[in-house]
């Protein structure tokens, strides 16, 4: 289900983890707070927690934990905890821990890990470099290093 779908030089403003809601159940526990939304090429869209959030070339997108991202050429694609990103040729893709990074040729992967000591760390890839492909999986293995997801 869209709940907003713009065309190019879109700008969407924030969704908060209220403001757009869809209910369902899982069991005993309601999940909410979900949007799903979609812009065209140089697209600014912002969701909350659980957001699944869609834009073209040489756009901007931001989220919370458990979201869903996918980014054009160009992208800067942001997310927290236990996401997946995913972008085009030279993206930034930016995410919390716990999360799955997929990227172009020459983009930009970074993500957060916590390391034996409980200190936070950010672990940063460039695509065709040392060994990461473009268009593959990645996630950070207990070593701190990306590694096939």
């Amino acid at each position: 289900m869209d709940v907003a779908n713009n065309g190019d030089n879109a700008s969407l403003g924030e969704s908060g983890q209220t403001e757009m809601t869809m209910p369902t159940n899982m069991g005993n526990h309601p999940v909410t707070n979900c949007l799903e939304s979609s812009g065209g090429d140089g697209a600014n869209l912002t969701g909350g927690s659980k957001s699944r959030l869609r834009v073209g070339d040489d756009s901007r997108i931001t989220a919370g934990d458990r979201s869903e991202l996918f980014g054009g050429k160009r992208s800067q694609i942001t997310a927290g905890d236990f996401s997946t990103l995913m972008g085009e040729e030279d993206s930034i893709l930016t995410a919390g821990v716990h999360s799955i990074l997929v990227g172009g040729d020459r983009s930009t992967l970074a993500m957060l890990w916590r390391d034996s000591d409980d200190k936070f760390r950010l672990i940063v890839a460039v695509v065709g470099k040392r060994g990461i492909s473009p268009r593959v999986a990645y996630k950070i293995s207990d070593k701190g290093r990306f590694a096939r997801a």
